[in-house]
């Protein structure tokens, strides 16, 4: 991001919140449990640009549990919610990540996007809300939602708040979206 982009934006502090040095203190950093930091990989890289919720919506519609005309208009919704987080609203709320000179020791991307929120987060919430129920599988994407976030803070790519703003930022356009369309 531009230095001319970053003064236009809202910037939030750089450096973690309280709750944020809280809930990094408890949470193990990387490298400590070597199957959590590998079930926590696969997780993030399964959340890269929405793949896995694409996946499960072409899946639906291959076993005929929403029509192609649903399943267009989960895609295209899927499409929407990644642009508006990920190029406009992370374009004007500014927020370092978490150690961004440390070098990436487990495979993971880390982004130059502002770390505020996590569209990781943001897109898995968007989806369990919004895909979830039209293809009948809400609690199982609630808990692959769940467990995507918690992976972007544990490998510190995420501070816990953007995490935490990211699954309310897209359960609210999940349900904005639900009412919009019904």
């Amino acid at each position: 991001m531009s230095g001319q982009m970053k003064s236009a934006s809202l910037r939030v502090p750089p450096g973690p919140t309280s709750i944020d040095s809280a809930v990094m203190r408890v949470w193990p950093s990387t490298h400590r449990f070597s199957v959590l930091d590998l079930a926590a990989v696969r997780l993030s890289q399964m959340g890269e640009v929405s793949a896995v919720w694409f996946v499960i919506t072409a899946i639906s519609a291959a076993m005929v549990l929403v029509s192609t005309g649903q399943a267009i208009l989960l895609g295209a919704g899927i499409v929407l919610e990644w642009v508006l987080t990920n190029r406009v609203v992370k374009r004007f709320v500014w927020r370092e990540r978490p150690n961004p000179e440390q070098p990436d020791l487990l495979g993971v991307r880390r982004p130059s996007s502002s770390s505020l929120p996590s569209g990781h987060s943001s897109a898995s919430a968007f989806a369990a809300v919004f895909v979830g129920p039209a293809v009948g599988w809400t609690v199982p994407m609630g808990v692959l939602a769940f467990l995507l976030g918690c992976s972007r803070f544990h490998l510190r790519v995420h501070y816990p708040t953007d995490v935490f703003a990211g699954w309310a930022w897209g359960a609210s356009l999940g349900a904005l979206t639900l009412i919009a369309i019904h």
